[in-house]
């Protein structure tokens, strides 16, 4: 019909018998992966496909792939165009594109930002031979989402128009890489990018350094999808304070030139679980802190006076659940410091269980109970490097009762119970690190040496250590810590005993002004 053996005489000069497949409605798919449609039936009929939804060629030399932009002449012939390939040169073994990656890794990052409840805008612009606006800039995460959705891979790589039109289209841009990072350095852009696949791009990769921020080469797609679980790839306002890569008011010239330079100093961002983006540290980490017996013991007055508690409800709270925490008998598994500085900010050390891989060690984490606790669940994080499903590298937690399982009766002790309840057993319903959940689901006696290796590497301070470097070694007597009196555990986690006196206090000082 297409008179194949012919072709094959004069090309080879012979004719072999091979089995073969005729694939037509063929699809470039990138990165050398075509798709369509083959005959996989010897007495299928040809004239069942020769229809103009199938025939898309023209009497021309042309690429057998389907050109979807190319408009059809009505009055043209029906031109069937065929792919004709040895049964043994078909995969028919499962791969993953590039594109198809990239579309995994958008899903993980739009549900970690609205799981984050960042406010995020997002827009896409896709590339081929020309950029194109898909969704403009907004705050409705799932006009994204539904773009992403949509891609489609469609030839050429017009990158730096791409990045000149995620400028806003500003008119007459200079469209060249140096030219594009210069208008984005004026403007306080930062730009992040991810290189897929063994291809290096350089100009992407200086983009990125020159505007402080982070390019990304991922290894797999389990690397990928854990770039997207960690905070400062999701909002700026996690990452620490840029540093200037220049002075500002620098001219195009200049600018072109160091952009030069950085092209030899420019390197990927490392994500593993070692080595990840830093994240903007927590301004009260590094208070002076008092034990908590001290802290239980201050007026709920003088409590209020410290710089942070603003509001009554919340002071009076915290002091209850100090009180609490104190007066709570028998052997603790953790130590709890009191930032002097803000008494809502906590640190606390935790044991790890008996009979579980956390055995050996103690966890540094810190609790603050902002300004809409006790309505909203405090922020837990641990500082100390631990691996564990619903823990990601930055040591954010991800639990229902700091979400959506909170209530306003929710005590501390309840929380400090739930994450030790959390180094027993994972909640396997809310992972949150994607490494380690395949490692625990892959093989957990594997994954449990795992998490051993990270106990001894990173949690190996006693808590006599830990508390002598969270006090600086002042002289606090620690026999109290743990004790208390029946009469201070009497009172509910909302209610505090000096509620009806700071109230009278208040009255008459408002009668004296």
């Amino acid at each position: 019909m297409w008179k194949l053996w012919r072709q094959e005489f004069e090309t080879r000069g012979n004719v072999t018998y091979r089995d073969i497949q005729i694939w037509y409605d063929m699809k470039d798919s990138g990165d050398g992966l075509a798709s369509g449609t083959y005959f996989n039936d010897s007495s299928t009929r040809f004239s069942t496909v020769l229809h103009t939804g199938s025939c898309t060629g023209h009497l021309e030399e042309e690429s057998v792939f389907a050109d979807p932009g190319r408009v059809r002449d009505p009055n043209q012939l029906l031109v069937l165009k065929v792919h004709v390939a040895s049964t043994r040169q078909h995969d028919h073994s499962p791969r993953l594109i590039r594109l198809d990656v990239l579309k995994q890794m958008f899903e993980a990052l739009i549900n970690r930002m609205l799981g984050s409840r960042f406010k995020t805008h997002l827009g896409l612009i896709t590339v081929s031979k020309r950029a194109s606006m898909q969704t403009p800039l907004s705050y409705v995460i799932e006009n994204f989402r539904r773009a992403t959705t949509g891609m489609r891979a469609d030839g050429d790589t017009a990158l730096w128009d791409g990045m000149a039109l995620a400028r806003d289209q500003i008119s007459d841009l200079d469209t060249t890489s140096h030219g594009v990072a210069y208008d984005c350095w004026n403007d306080g852009i930062t730009v992040d990018t991810v290189s897929l696949g063994r291809e290096e791009n350089e100009g992407l990769r200086t983009l990125s350094y020159v505007l402080g921020g982070y390019t990304f080469k991922p290894s797999s797609l389990a690397n990928a999808l854990a770039m997207c679980e960690i905070k400062p790839v999701l909002s700026l306002t996690e990452r620490p304070t840029p540093r200037p890569v220049m002075a500002s008011g620098t001219d195009r010239g200049v600018h072109k030139a160091h952009f030069t330079v950085s092209k030899w100093r420019a390197s990927y961002t490392t994500v593993s679980e070692d080595n990840f983006p830093e994240r903007k540290p927590h301004p009260n980490v590094n208070d002076t802190f008092i034990p908590l017996s001290a802290a239980s013991q201050l007026s709920v007055r003088s409590a209020a006076g410290i710089a942070g508690a603003r509001s009554n409800l919340r002071t009076n709270r915290l002091m209850n659940e100090m009180r609490q925490l104190v007066a709570k008998r028998g052997p603790s598994t953790y130590d709890v410091y009191v930032s002097e500085t803000d008494i809502s900010f906590w640190k606390v050390v935790r044991s790890g269980p008996e009979e579980t891989p956390y055995v050996n060690g103690n966890f540094l984490l810190y609790i603050h109970a902002e300004d809409r606790y006790p309505a909203f669940a405090p922020k837990v994080r641990f500082i100390t490097r631990i691996k564990h499903v619903n823990v990601n590298p930055r040591g954010r937690i991800c639990h229902p009762i700091l979400d959506r399982d909170w209530t306003g009766d929710t005590s501390m002790s309840r929380l400090l119970d739930t994450i030790y309840g959390l180094l027993y057993q994972a909640e396997m319903s809310d992972p949150v690190n994607t490494t380690s959940t395949l490692g625990y689901h892959h093989d957990q006696v594997e994954y449990a040496d795992e998490v051993r290796d990270f106990v001894l590497l990173y949690a190996d301070k006693s808590r006599k250590e830990w508390r002598q470097e969270i006090l600086g070694g002042d002289d606090w007597d620690s026999e109290d810590e743990g004790s208390g009196s029946e009469e201070e555990d009497r009172t509910g986690p909302g209610y505090s005993e000096n509620d009806e006196v700071d109230e009278e206090d208040d009255d008459e000082d408002g009668m004296e002004d």
